[in-house]
């Protein structure tokens, strides 16, 4: 991870648990989520999904693809939004 992105999620995690949030979300705290909201016999399953399209299998590689474009737009959008919710109703002076 390049010093910059671990910057970002360094800063949007602080950001989420000043908000009461979670930091990260896991395959047992949504599975937790998911039976806290009447849902029955739900399974976590992994899986592999690669962030860029540099798998040898190809369908791997258009799964991250995909992933490739959802971060692209995701960063950007989960960035400003924290960004908004600190200078507006948290007022964390920079």
């Amino acid at each position: 991870m390049s010093p910059e992105v671990k910057k970002y999620t360094d800063l949007l995690s602080d950001a989420m648990a000043k908000l009461g949030r979670p930091r990260y979300v896991t395959g047992e705290s949504l599975k937790i989520n998911l039976e806290n909201a009447s849902f029955e016999d739900v399974k976590v399953f992994k899986y592999k999904q690669p962030l860029a399209p540099w798998a040898k299998d190809p369908k791997l590689k258009h799964v991250g693809a995909m992933a490739m474009m959802a971060c692209d737009t995701g960063y950007h959008a989960y960035g400003m939004g924290m960004w908004f919710i600190s200078c507006t109703i948290l007022y964390v002076p920079r």
